[in-house]
């Protein structure tokens, strides 16, 4: 698993350099710019797909990393779940079948959440007030070039904007939706946020077969374990992540899709996986 990872991301990475900067005549993204009332509204869609490729390889090589001798038992799955959320969000704004309106919708409310945080958090460090007035106007300028062209901003009872163009989907939902990984989220997040359930049973087993007493009372003592299996299987889901964001960039963009599907072909074969995990086959 860890060399076929280190090659789906050295293999994509070297197709990458080698396409056009630019979309090619006839893709959806020349022609979603062509016809799109806010043509720079598709270079940001282009762009945020760009980034979430980068973070989901940075993320995946750590992954790699993480999962060589010594693994860090625990560390590795929470690696995995912080590229899954990127990854979607990279591939929900770049899905190659999307409307044109659809598509910008979907730009304006990642801009929104993205900047919302921004805001949240200048606010958490105590930044100046020209700089917090700076970011709320940004907001304020993201609405108005939203509604100008037709796409609503959502304002709660009391007048406060929380979504431009569609309300953003929540990670889980994103995830869902997406990549079809609920389930695999949902169990890298417990261990995110420290639920013992999910903790003990993917990074320790019982020491010894009998509990012990200590002050009292009768523990089981635990110790760290490597379940290989459960590493497998979380590596294959951030393999999958990555390939749907490299897939929908490359069929959006018009860029060489029988190679990429070449690179995607070999690495599921190599990782044994399913036929009914190999989206790219699906016309």
């Amino acid at each position: 698993m860890r060399s076929t990872i280190d090659t789906l991301i050295d293999r994509t990475g070297n197709l990458l350099k080698s396409q056009p900067n630019d979309a090619t005549v006839g893709s959806a993204a020349m022609n979603d710019i062509a016809t799109s009332a806010r043509p720079e509204s598709i270079l940001t869609a282009i762009s945020i797909g760009d980034i979430a490729l980068e973070h989901s390889a940075d993320h995946l090589s750590a992954f790699n990393k993480l999962v060589d001798e010594p693994i860090e038992t625990l560390a590795c799955f929470t690696c995995i779940r912080s590229m899954l959320e990127t990854a979607a969000i990279g591939a929900w704004v770049l899905a190659p079948n999307l409307s044109t309106k659809e598509r910008i919708a979907r730009v304006f409310a990642a801009r929104f959440d993205g900047m919302e945080q921004q805001l949240k958090f200048g606010n958490c460090i105590n930044v100046g007030a020209t700089e917090l007035q700076n970011l709320e106007q940004r907001i304020i300028n993201i609405e108005n070039d939203a509604t100008t062209i037709g796409y609503p901003a959502f304002r709660n009872k009391n007048n406060k904007i929380y979504a431009i163009g569609m309300v953003m989907p929540g990670a889980t939902e994103m995830i869902r939706d997406v990549l079809n990984d609920e389930r695999i989220y949902r169990l890298l997040s417990a261990v995110a946020h420290g639920h013992s359930w999910a903790i003990t049973q993917l990074g320790f087993k019982n020491a010894q077969a009998n509990p012990v007493t200590i002050t009292g009372g009768n523990v089981h003592l635990l110790e760290k374990k490597v379940y290989v299996d459960s590493l497998a299987l979380i590596g294959l889901h951030g393999v999958l992540a990555f390939a749907l964001l490299a897939w929908n960039k490359f069929k959006y963009l018009g860029l060489d899709v029988l190679k990429m599907e070449e690179i995607l072909e070999d690495t599921a074969d190599t990782l044994n996986a399913n036929v009914q995990l190999r989206f790219w086959r699906t016309p």
